[in-house]
């Protein structure tokens, strides 16, 4: 059994592969297929996304707008994106 620094690790390491591996300047489209992508319900693996993520706050700079993400809490892989708002200058 990992405890929690060694499941810290596991996971930096997957953002590590999944993030080293764009060229080019992502999207948040694409930042939000790859943050979503791996599948958590049932798996014995360490995960991006853990059974326990309720959510996750994304602010693209492009655009200026703020985004959350919550998993469904029976299904975690039911994922839902809901855009609060724009930062104004």
């Amino acid at each position: 059994m990992i405890d929690g620094i060694e499941t810290n690790y596991v996971r930096w390491r997957k953002y590590d592969r999944l993030f080293s591996s764009e060229k080019e300047k992502i999207s948040l489209a694409r930042f939000k297929e790859l943050m979503t992508a791996e599948k958590v319900k049932d798996s014995p693996v360490v995960s991006i996304r853990g059974q326990l993520l309720v959510h996750l706050a994304v602010f693209d700079f492009e655009s200026r707008s703020m985004q959350v993400m919550f998993c469904g809490k029976e299904d975690p892989d039911d994922i839902e994106w809901i855009d609060i708002g724009k930062l104004y200058k």
